[in-house]
């Protein structure tokens, strides 16, 4: 376990088994790498939106290239 503590006495501790303190362990360390990496991609992607220019980014490119209408 991260703290050096083997499972068994982290168990004696909260009055658990082994097994229990386990699978908290493992699920743990799962949700917080599955989070770990929405947050990185979600860094990633304002970093390139924010440094890819492109007509679709700015309102006023979007007002220039709108196709016409067929009503006006």
């Amino acid at each position: 376990m991260k703290a050096g503590w083997p499972v068994r006495q982290v168990a004696r501790e909260l009055g658990n088994s082994d097994c229990v303190v386990r699978r908290c362990w493992n699920l743990w360390n799962r949700e917080l790498s599955f989070t770990r990496t929405q947050a990185q991609d979600a860094l990633d992607r304002l970093v390139v939106e924010k440094t890819t220019p492109s007509k679709e980014m700015h309102p006023y490119n979007q007002l220039l290239h709108r196709q016409p209408s067929k009503y006006g």
